[in-house]
């Protein structure tokens, strides 16, 4: 508890100053706002004892699509031993270990300091937020749902997929963007055939059941789902029999209670709650559910 709660004073702290390097000189930084920032705090050596990722936090703050993509992160400070010719860079690499065989080959006038997983915990939740806040708020005034869903384009695993899953289930009514893995509890209305010549609704209970998102937008009936595993009552769990997403029936509801089934989430929102649980990598959605997504589109 002790350390949690030192992280969140850091969080909070990086929230506080992220934009300091704007507060004396706000149009005269040719170093970048970032840079100016994380001088401003590294003159202060008491900061780095209570607050050591707060440089890093402010240094790191405006990449957010480069923090989800690259898995590596680097601190370069050059002169570290001379105030008056210190500067600080970044650099981003695809994974961790890259990072650690680059930060190897400083020496001398330049010092290399890889970021940690506890660092990371502590930059992306400030990134995230600058993006998040000022995308909503600010000049850009985006709806919450559309800027979701930019931020989800650029998950590719990682710490960032973690935050992007609580950033999802975050809201009243959860946001499953393109891509997201969800889980639903509750029920639905499903057609299965009662005779040679017609069909009757039956309650299917969908809890445990896993789907796919095709998208989420700011329509009445997002988010638009595939499903793609069954719940069995002694737990088990399979996959949905493969429909042809051409078949009327996988849109209907009406393929089979065993069968994958399309899902408008924000229409049944009174019997269906969903939960993100993850991400797909494009490959894999492409693979699995590229075919539906180009169907939904024709339909739409």
């Amino acid at each position: 508890m002790n350390l949690f709660r030192e992280e969140l004073v850091e969080v909070f702290l990086g929230g506080f100053m992220h934009d300091c390097g704007l507060w004396m000189e706000p149009f005269n930084l040719p170093e970048g706002h970032e840079v100016k920032g994380a001088k401003l705090i590294s003159e202060t050596r008491e900061v780095e004892r209570f607050a050591p990722a707060l440089a890093k936090i402010v240094l790191f703050h405006s990449d957010i699509v480069r923090l989800a993509r690259k898995h590596g992160l680097v601190k370069i400070t050059d002169s570290p031993d001379d105030p008056t010719r210190m500067n600080f860079r970044r650099e981003f690499y695809d994974q961790h270990d890259d990072a650690a065989e680059a930060a190897e080959l400083y020496s001398g006038n330049a010092h290399a300091d890889v970021l940690s997983t506890a660092d990371l915990r502590k930059v992306l939740p400030v990134a995230l937020a600058e993006y998040y806040i000022s995308h909503t708020r600010d000049v850009y005034t985006k709806s919450e749902v559309e800027v979701i869903n930019d931020l989800s384009q650029h998950v590719r695993g990682g710490a960032f997929q973690r935050y992007m899953v609580v950033l999802c289930n975050s809201r009243v009514e959860v946001v499953a963007p393109r891509r997201a893995l969800v889980r639903l509890e509750g029920h639905l209305s499903v057609m299965v055939e009662k005779g040679k010549d017609s069909r009757r609704a039956v309650r299917l209970e969908v809890d445990g059941f896993d789907a796919g998102s095709l998208h989420h937008g700011r329509d009445r009936n997002s988010p638009h789902l595939i499903t793609l595993f069954l719940a069995r009552r002694d737990g088990s769990r399979e996959k949905a029999e493969y429909v042809n997403p051409r078949d009327g029936a996988l849109w209907d509801r009406a393929a089979g209670i065993d069968s994958r089934m399309y899902i408008a989430g924000g229409r049944h929102k009174n019997n269906l709650s969903c939960k993100v649980t993850g991400f797909m990598g494009e490959e894999v959605y492409a693979r699995v559910l590229g075919e539906y997504e180009q169907e939904f589109e024709r339909r739409n």
